[in-house]
């Protein structure tokens, strides 16, 4: 039996940690971005997605609605609770702006500008979920 996609993203974003961190990183072997972890973790599952238009996540003039058209942009659909593994969350961060990661159902996958490289941890208090994305088969 094949996994849920979600299952599968959450594996393919968890052979990611260790990358290293580089803004507007879109190739896992020279570094990743947040938005890069997304489309690399969605590539390796077999969901390519469209390409960013910009690099919406680390750009201090993009807001959580521009983030969120470039998810629609890119094929991913927004999500309604309960919020499963494999969901894309956009974070509207106080100061730092939008940030995506991989929910893996306890915990995300994304890449940590400060530690320099791709992890997994635990969400963060501080940081506002503003919306959840899934990938779709078909």
């Amino acid at each position: 039996m094949t996994q849920p996609p979600g299952e599968r993203l959450v594996a393919a974003a968890r052979r990611l940690v260790g990358a290293r961190f580089q803004s507007q990183g879109r190739n896992p072997s020279i570094g990743l971005d947040c938005v890069g972890v997304v489309y690399a973790a969605a590539k390796a599952v077999g969901f390519p997605l469209a390409a960013p238009q910009a690099n919406y996540c680390l750009s201090g003039d993009r807001s959580v609605a521009d983030v969120e058209a470039g998810l629609a942009q890119a094929g991913l659909i927004r999500a309604d609770q309960p919020r499963l593994a494999g969901e894309v969350l956009l974070f509207a961060i106080p100061l730092g702006g939008p940030h995506l990661a991989i929910w893996t159902g306890s915990t995300i996958v994304h890449a940590h500008a400060a530690l320099l490289r791709v992890v997994e941890s635990t969400v963060s208090p501080d940081w506002p979920i503003a919306s959840e994305w899934r990938l779709v088969e078909g």
